[in-house]
């Protein structure tokens, strides 16, 4: 029987697809802890789970005394990035050791 999807992670998925999509841009400020607990209907804690979770994806930063960011570019875009360049390059190295 599946289980339904902790809270935290609801709010930290939604807050990612508003990442992905451009919703939510680098250099946004994300509203606090407090505002997403009351947004949600959770816990503070429940809300500081997500941000971590959102901070341990390298998708926010934290500024001390000054709140939480979209990070400028998120660092898994460009592992993936470079991995999509590698991928190709290796095809493209494939193809032509195939053709010679």
């Amino acid at each position: 029987m599946p289980t339904a999807e902790a809270p935290y992670r609801q709010i930290a998925n939604e807050l990612t697809a508003k990442i992905r999509s451009g919703e939510l841009k680098p250099g946004d400020k994300l509203p606090s802890t407090r505002e997403l607990a009351e947004a949600y209907g959770v816990h503070m804690n429940t809300a500081s789970r997500a941000l971590s979770l959102l901070h341990d994806r390298e998708l926010i930063t934290g500024q001390p005394g000054r709140g939480t960011y979209v990070a400028e570019r998120p660092r898994g875009e460009k592992r993936l990035a470079r991995f999509a360049l590698d991928a190709d390059d290796w095809r493209l190295a494939t193809a032509t050791n195939l053709m010679a």
